[in-house]
């Protein structure tokens, strides 16, 4: 929350909040970066940006990304933009006391991550459907009009027949 008065800070004070929060806010628009280049056609932009939030949220204790309204800021800046082939470069990283090194991509470690943030999203979505059809079949029906009950009984039909019930 922003003060009302203007306190005079320090360099240093500003450097050290910088500090803090910038590996957050570079670690979040990965997140968001990665669901943007896995081409999501049909995602709102907030869609996108809450499956980030769910992933920062997985992977931090169940704690909120604190800064959005830093990475909304600078999220259209070059730095924190898609790089276009970035996503799948590897690591090389030691696996053995002889120094072999094998290959480690970032993409295949967050993938699981990404799948497991998508299967709740979809999760979400099919019970925010099923409780929307249970609303309309138990409808009061004694209230409605003749045109109102004619949808009514066109849409509990459709619903029924969604969920083979019948």
């Amino acid at each position: 929350m922003c003060q009302k008065t203007k306190v005079e800070r320090e360099e240093s004070q500003i450097k050290s909040h910088y500090y803090l929060m910038m590996p957050q806010v570079n670690e979040f628009n990965g997140y968001y970066n990665q669901i943007m280049s896995d081409h999501h056609s049909g995602w709102s932009d907030n869609q996108i940006i809450e499956a980030a939030q769910l992933i920062w949220k997985n992977a931090h204790k169940k704690r909120e990304f604190p800064y959005t309204h830093v990475w909304e800021m600078v999220k259209d800046e070059p730095k924190w933009a898609i790089q276009v082939g970035a996503q799948n470069a590897s690591k090389k990283t030691k696996t053995s006391e002889s120094g072999a090194f094998t290959s480690l991509s970032n993409h295949d470690i967050e993938e699981n991550t990404f799948e497991a943030v998508l299967n709740e999203i979809k999760k979400k979505a099919k019970e925010d459907t099923l409780r929307a059809d249970y609303e309309i079949l138990m409808k009061d029906i004694s209230t409605m009009s003749d045109q109102q009950l004619i949808i009514h009984n066109h849409m509990c039909s459709i619903i029924k027949t969604r969920h083979g019930i019948l």
